[in-house]
């Protein structure tokens, strides 16, 4: 029974990063993805093959190489792994999230200042000497 936890919870957080992954690459491009394999895959077959194959080749192979050795230990730290690895993906969502609020404020700032022509067809001190006559 432990086993079968062990390799679900293996399964299901290598299932959430494999999806965030490909997600963050189609809305920030390929140049965000740290994984040299993911990077040079998603050019050929898109970021959802390239995170499935890349995330989940690795995966399967420790799993089958604990399993194989009859190592519970073996996988429980990988399970640690998958864990901090999630932990690491929910902080950065959570910085996604700041940031994104952050850029949707500096526009909603900027959208409500009047634009410098604007301003300066408002007044006329702005525009510099209009009636000069030079000497």
């Amino acid at each position: 029974m432990e086993l079968q936890v062990l390799v679900a919870s293996i399964f299901a957080l290598t299932t959430f990063d494999a999806w965030l992954t490909a997600k963050r690459i189609k809305d920030y491009g390929i140049e965000v993805e740290i994984n040299q394999g993911i990077k040079h895959m998603a050019k050929w077959f898109g970021p959802e093959v390239a995170s499935l194959i890349m995330l989940f080749g690795p995966t399967l192979l420790w799993v089958l190489l604990g399993i194989k050795a009859h190592s519970y230990s073996g996988l429980g730290i990988l399970v640690g792994f998958k864990l901090r690895f999630f932990y690491n993906q929910l902080q950065s969502l959570a910085f996604e999230k700041e940031a994104k609020a952050i850029q949707k404020e500096m526009n909603s700032r900027a959208s409500a200042l009047p634009s410098q022509s604007d301003s300066a067809k408002a007044d006329p001190s702005q525009t510099g000497p209009s009636n000069f006559k030079g000497e």
